[in-house]
């Protein structure tokens, strides 16, 4: 596994919080479900299919379950990010530290993807930067 610096391009990644190390995931196949912390590295439903559109914007699907992450068409501060059936589009920009990223949904580029401490559950929207790293699977 490579960690990734510079633009993400399309491909299957472990996102990684670098505050709490926890990875984001989706712990079972409900459509709406929260997108939880786990620290268990031995699982795939933490690794992800990131794609890059032509826009420039990503869409991210759990690899287990096949679901999109998704927040809601008006996101607000404290929305859990949630598996969606329908694809939806997030903004992943690089940092001013190199190979550490913000994921914002398109809706609201001013939230943030957040776990709000080292016990949190979920993956939650914040308009306080939260910083992950993305570390490319290689099979």
């Amino acid at each position: 596994m490579t960690e990734v610096q510079g633009i993400v391009q399309t491909g299957l990644y472990v996102i990684t919080n670098v505050a709490t190390t926890g990875y984001a995931t989706l712990a079972d196949g409900n459509i709406s479900s929260g997108l939880t912390q786990t620290t268990d590295d031995g699982n795939d439903d933490i690794k992800w299919t990131i794609t890059k559109l032509s826009s420039g914007k990503y869409t991210a699907v759990g690899l287990v379950y096949a679901n999109y992450a998704s927040a809601s068409q008006s996101p607000s501060s404290g929305d859990t990010v949630k598996s969606s059936a329908v694809s939806y589009q997030w903004i992943i920009k690089q940092s001013n530290t190199a190979g550490q990223y913000l994921i914002s949904p398109i809706d609201n580029d001013s939230l943030y993807w957040s776990f709000t401490s080292q016990s949190a559950t979920y993956v939650k929207l914040s308009d306080t930067p939260s910083y992950w790293t993305f570390t490319r699977y290689t099979s």
